[in-house]
């Protein structure tokens, strides 16, 4: 790396604040786990940060900061940061490109998904966490909300639930699984299938990555269901497992499955684990519907249901707004913002209920997807697959920080025959 060669680019790096002696930091961590380092840069360092583009080299670099920001920074300065960012491989470099292979080799060999939530985001001892599901089973019912009934005598197809952690969202989480042991139907119908819809947080170019482990949780293990996948890659090739390594960090599948085998410890039952990836992103009015690779992955999944002999259950795992300055807001939380949001999901739950996924889609890209719903595509995913069902909400929430830094809502709901 010189002087005068294009650095390469910065990669997709998560960034913590913190502040030592009195003086604030930028934490640079890597959200894939490419690499364990965590590197520690002066908040001066941003605009260099921000011109590691993969285009401009050191010389540039050091113009354009003292162009734009009056900072003198020294091209061998810029050289030093990039070398140190590029032994903790979070430059997007060739060095880089073969590490994550190597990395992604060596995990597609790996046949079990270890926890990565057990004794911090929920008790890693089977009796603590028993107890844990156990006190939100008996959650009261929201007061804040009033919650649709279920359906009598019609079968369960379908759940949404939250993946926000159960610390904020246990109470939902409560009140959505306290209804699944009554609403599937009998073990002589075969065995279950729950095909879990999460979300890629830290993206994923195809439009769904499946996972070939067995999900590993204090409870035990967590099998994947062999023949789904088989299916799967019959109709989709390798491709829905090429990005397999984004389930190693991803919680959104894994915070579902405590649930499901505390309650069905006694049914025969295997998960889908899938993640919802790219669809389209566009604001202007057109939805995924047709574009020919989530076209393909929906006719796959149909194509597992079908092939499975016993019921299916479709388990979107998502959040919904995610407001305020932890997530680029200028200002602080107000209970108008707060208000505002709930009046926009209100619209949305509302094609929840009828399993729309069009209109779905159509209402949140309506401003751009503006309060950041994580879980726009797997919710898409999931309605598409429950087309025709009937939505029951049973709760919505908002998880406000008590700094008013961050908000996120929630809710729950189940699908059953309409």
């Amino acid at each position: 790396m010189t002087a005068e060669s294009p650095i390469p680019a910065l990669r997709a790096v998560e960034t913590i604040p913190v502040k030592q002696d009195g003086e604030d930091y930028i934490v640079l961590r890597d959200p894939l786990g490419f690499s364990d380092s965590l590197i520690a840069v002066a908040m001066g360092a941003l605009p260099i940060l921000a011109n590691l583009d993969g285009q401009l080299n050191a010389v540039e670099i050091s113009e354009i900061v003292e162009r734009n920001h009056a900072l003198k920074v020294e091209p061998t300065q810029i050289l030093s940061m990039a070398e140190m960012l590029e032994n903790a491989s979070l430059l997007h470099s060739d060095s880089f490109l073969q590490h994550r292979t190597e990395i992604e080799e060596k995990y597609r060999q790996e046949t079990i998904r270890e926890s990565i939530m057990a004794g911090s985001g929920y008790p890693d001892n089977p009796a603590d966490l028993t107890a844990v599901l156990r006190l939100y089973e008996e959650s009261a019912p929201p007061q804040d909300f009033a919650p649709a009934k279920p359906l009598a005598n019609k079968r369960l197809l379908g759940m949404l639930a939250p993946h926000i952690d159960y610390q904020r969202g246990g109470k939902s989480y409560g009140r959505l699984y306290k209804q699944l042991s009554t609403m599937l139907p009998p073990a002589e119908d075969g065995p279950l299938l729950v095909a879990i819809i999460g979300v890629a947080h830290n993206g994923a170019v195809e439009p769904v990555v499946a996972c070939a482990k067995d999900f590993r949780t204090p409870f035990g293990l967590m099998k994947y269901d062999r023949q789904a996948v088989k299916v799967l890659r019959e109709h989709l090739g390798e491709s829905v497992f090429h990005e397999e390594y984004v389930h190693k960090s991803e919680h959104s599948v894994e915070i579902q499955i405590p649930w499901l085998q505390h309650l069905l410890k006694d049914r025969e039952v295997t998960i889908l684990p899938l993640l919802a990836g790219l669809l389209d992103s566009t604001s202007n009015g057109n939805t995924p519907h047709n574009i020919d690779g989530v076209d393909k992955a929906l006719a796959a999944l149909r194509s597992v249901e079908k092939a499975h002999d016993g019921p299916v259950l479709w388990l979107a795992s998502v959040d919904f707004a995610h407001i305020g300055p932890s997530f680029g807001d200028p200002d602080k939380i107000s209970d108008k913002d707060c208000s505002a949001v709930e009046r926009r999901d209100m619209k949305a739950l509302d094609y929840i209920q009828n399993a729309d996924a069009e209109g779905w889609w159509k209402e949140l890209m309506s401003d751009g997807n503006a309060r950041r719903v994580c879980g726009i595509n797997a919710t898409y995913l999931a309605l598409s697959m429950l087309k025709g069902r009937k939505g029951r909400i049973l709760d919505y929430q908002q998880a406000l920080s008590e700094d008013r830094l961050t908000m996120v809502s929630h809710a729950a709901a189940v699908f059953q025959e309409a």
